[in-house]
């Protein structure tokens, strides 16, 4: 879930943790409790004041992740800079069903961002499509196809890049069923593949 730290600002963490219970108060989505930044060009200091604002707001914890030197980070409020976690280590947090492996946490967001960089340099019809949009409307139809593609394209590009990264290489079988599986598969096995034991609990037998 992405959000903006306030209306006036332009500022979001890449990607948020939060309740799925209801404010009492107002009715809406609850303050979000974890906050993932993620570092490609970024500098630290610029992720810095994002992180600020974010614990400003009420967010208990706000982590970078450096995705060219494969680092992750976490905000300190004591010390008003970030502490570098060990590749090694998890994210432990109440807010999560099991720990977060920071390894495949930094494999992850390094192969998504691949993908994205990756279809804007081939001009993908995924990112092709925002520029096209309004020119003719005849070839509507034809955008709106490619772009539904794209999405599944990248969808399985990245559970399999995750999935190998946690697991090891997919066996034949098991990329089978990724090649044929629809949009809203694809994003219920990455929804999980973080908290999957294997790929055979990842996708079911």
């Amino acid at each position: 879930m992405l959000m903006r730290t306030s209306e006036t600002s332009d500022i979001a963490p890449d990607a948020s943790i939060y309740p799925s219970e209801r404010d009492e108060r107002t009715g809406g989505r609850r303050l979000e409790e974890l906050a993932f930044e993620l570092m490609a060009s970024e500098r630290r200091s610029d992720a810095a004041v994002k992180a600020i604002k974010l614990t400003e707001r009420g967010v208990r914890r706000v982590f970078a992740i450096d995705v060219t030197r494969k680092r992750a980070f976490q905000w300190s409020r004591e010390l008003g800079d970030w502490s570098l976690l060990a590749t090694t280590a998890t994210i432990e947090d109440p807010a999560l069903a099991v720990p977060l492996p920071i390894e495949a946490i930094v494999d992850a967001a390094k192969a998504d961002l691949a993908t994205v960089r990756a279809y804007r340099a081939q001009r993908h019809p995924e990112f092709v499509a925002e520029r096209e949009e309004g020119r003719e409307e005849g070839r509507e139809e034809g955008r709106q196809e490619g772009r539904q593609e794209g999405r599944i394209d990248g969808l399985r590009i990245a559970l399999r890049s995750v999935a190998t990264a946690r697991f090891g290489a997919l066996a034949s079988p098991h990329d089978a069923r990724i090649a044929a599986a629809s949009a809203t598969e694809l994003e219920a096995w990455l929804a999980r593949v973080m908290l999957a034991d294997s790929v055979d609990d990842l996708l079911g037998r």
